[in-house]
């Protein structure tokens, strides 16, 4: 196994941005805990039937520039009510036993019938406090949070299509994972049904986030192209398109992109992306911008 400490310290000593910006060190270990949790899921039989999906999936095996907390999978075959996350906490404990890394995992789930795990650890940050790598404060034992990181797997909609990928640095690893237009249908998806019930009121109201339209617009440098047949199950699934049985084309999606992008809080997307992406990798969302990206779309 990797020595994490010397691993870690030197993916931090590159860069000084992210060894002054709390928030980008706390995404960057998060990260490293990702590369570790991931391998370690692959040691088991979790990807012959769990698909990898998400922001967290885009940046790992596609290169997205932005940071990306949890882990999100689905099932290609409909087996969550027999799924436990039992046998893979057990085996990661004992992974990360190796690395000198101790995890806390609590299995739950959720209304919607998803399985979560949720894992914390400070081990990480324990190895770099008081080694003048990073400001004292940022592993301090009294100042320190643990890192959380949370992997959630459920069974909705399986006309995704997937590929194995290899992880790490010497690709020893094989994971399952949303093939590029099945992940691009996945992420129009979410940027059009996206919303949370109001507390007070009880009501759907929709949410919108900076990442979401930083990875449209990712995607569509990429000259990817979604697969539609997806997205359509996707929005009959649930959400505002519920039931309403969508035959989603390059025309529609293009239309209720440009619908979607009335109302938009520029400022407080922009803050979004600027708390997950390193300035190399920044970019300024506005109206034109969108604009002139989603007029090339397709």
């Amino acid at each position: 196994m990797i020595d994490l400490f010397e691993y870690t310290k030197n993916k931090l000593i590159k860069n000084d941005e992210i060894r002054n910006n709390k928030g980008l060190f706390y995404s960057e270990i998060r990260e490293i805990m990702q590369g570790v949790i991931l391998p370690c899921l692959t040691e088991t039989k979790f990807f012959d039937n769990n698909a990898f999906l998400g922001g967290t999936a885009i940046r790992m095996l596609y290169g997205l520039k932005r940071y990306s907390d949890d882990l999100d999978f689905t099932m290609k075959e409909n087996k969550i009510a027999d799924f436990s996350w039992k046998t893979y906490i057990d085996h990661l404990v004992e992974y990360g036993k190796g690395l000198d890394i101790t995890f806390d995992c609590k299995e739950d789930k959720d209304k919607f019938g998803n399985k979560i795990i949720r894992i914390k650890s400070d081990s990480i940050l324990e190895m770099l406090d008081g080694k003048n790598i990073v400001p004292d404060e940022f592993t301090n034992k009294n100042n320190r949070k643990k890192i959380s990181i949370k992997l959630e797997t459920n069974f909705a909609v399986n006309t995704f299509t997937d590929e194995m990928k290899s992880i790490g640095d010497d690709n020893k690893y094989k994971v399952r994972v949303f093939d590029l237009p099945s992940l691009f249908a996945g992420k129009i998806n979410a940027i059009l049904t996206r919303e949370e019930t109001n507390q007070k009121t009880g009501g759907k109201e929709r949410v919108d986030h900076g990442r979401d339209w930083y990875d449209l617009v990712w995607y569509i440098d990429k000259r990817a192209k979604p697969n539609y047949n997806f997205l359509s199950d996707k929005l009959d699934y649930k959400g505002s398109f519920e039931g309403k049985h969508i035959k989603a084309n390059l025309e529609w999606v293009k239309n209720e992109l440009f619908n979607r992008m009335e109302g938009l809080d520029y400022n407080m997307l922009n803050l979004d992306i600027a708390s997950i992406t390193l300035k190399d990798y920044r970019i300024i969302l506005n109206k034109e911008l969108l604009t002139e990206k989603i007029n090339i779309l397709g």
